[in-house]
């Protein structure tokens, strides 16, 4: 809780430095690894501010955090054979993040597979929006 109180403050204190409040919310998204439901709103958050500066690789990274922690979500609930490890392939640190959050058996279902599908849809299109501004600058 602490160190919550402390991101959050600091975030104040630099909402004038994009890169520093964007290390921030990924520190805070982290401190959630545990808590799905947390971390996904601090990565959402992360990304919104990535996309708004036209970061759409790393906001594309953040929706690919996501998906994989949907999908582990639902793995863990057995309603999904698959986890954070099929994303692998895509980065090693996506299964290294999200393979750390603990659902309780009496936990209501707070993700479903649509989720996955929409964070990779996220993913996909800002993926797209990369890739253009990348040509365009060329």
């Amino acid at each position: 809780m602490r160190n919550v109180l402390m991101a959050t403050a600091q975030m104040r204190e630099h909402n004038h430095e994009p890169e520093v409040l964007n290390e921030l919310q990924l520190n805070l998204a982290d401190s959630y690894s545990c808590t799905p439901e947390l971390r996904v709103t601090w990565l959402q958050a992360l990304a919104e501010h990535h996309a708004k500066a036209g970061a759409y690789s790393e906001a594309a990274s953040c929706h690919l955090h996501m998906a994989a922690l949907h999908a582990e979500y639902l793995r863990q609930k057995g309603l999904l054979q698959w986890g954070a490890d099929a994303f692998a392939d895509i980065s090693p640190n996506i299964t290294r993040d999200e393979q750390n959050l603990k659902v309780d058996a009496g936990t209501v279902l707070y993700f479903t597979f649509e989720d996955v599908s929409l964070t990779s849809r996220a993913q996909a299109r800002l993926s797209r929006n990369s890739r253009r501004r990348r040509c365009a600058s060329s």
